[in-house]
């Protein structure tokens, strides 16, 4: 998390990395391996089309860990409009991550929201905080998730309504 406060605006940078990163770009990798021996050992093509679309599965989350590893979500406000987005490595649009634009004079309120989100090996769901904005029109909009505690999202949440004037 890192904040540039400075006189025109505000810039918060969310990187998406965690621990978790290492293992799944590992296990990409020996998945991608396995499947490309798989295709070069199988005689017969209905078995090698079937290791290609292993390997297709691996290079996605090699892709996916690799973004994991470089990206961040981007939220600023400059110029009286608040804008989210996320890069530098592009992702398909079937994720909706897309970027928002929203007029500051849009924004009533900023809050933080609890939610729960899979479950761990004993089956009890982890609890994950994420920052929201809400628009005049009703529209609530996502700026960040998944963190683990709520101290960041918190502090995000402070930084945006000193910004926006609001409290």
């Amino acid at each position: 998390l890192r904040v540039d406060d400075f006189s025109q605006g505000l810039t918060i940078f969310v990187r998406w990395y965690k621990p978790v990163v290492f293992f799944l770009f590992f296990f990409s990798i020996i998945w991608t391996s396995f499947a490309f021996y798989f295709i070069a050992n199988a005689g017969w093509l209905p078995l090698q089309i079937f290791g290609a679309m292993f390997s297709v599965v691996g290079f996605g989350l090699m892709y996916g860990a690799i973004c994991m590893f470089k990206n961040h979500t981007r939220i600023e406000i400059l110029d009286s409009e608040l804008t989210r987005s996320h890069g530098p490595l592009p992702l398909p649009k079937l994720f909706q991550w897309i970027p928002v634009k929203i007029p500051v004079s849009e924004i009533p309120s900023v809050w933080t929201e609890r939610y729960q989100s899979g479950r761990n090996d004993q089956g009890v769901r982890t609890t994950l905080y994420c920052v929201k904005v809400s628009t005049r029109e009703g529209e609530d909009v996502t700026l960040a998730s998944s963190f683990n505690r709520p101290e960041p999202a918190a502090f995000i949440k402070q930084k945006l309504q000193e910004s926006l004037g609001s409290s």
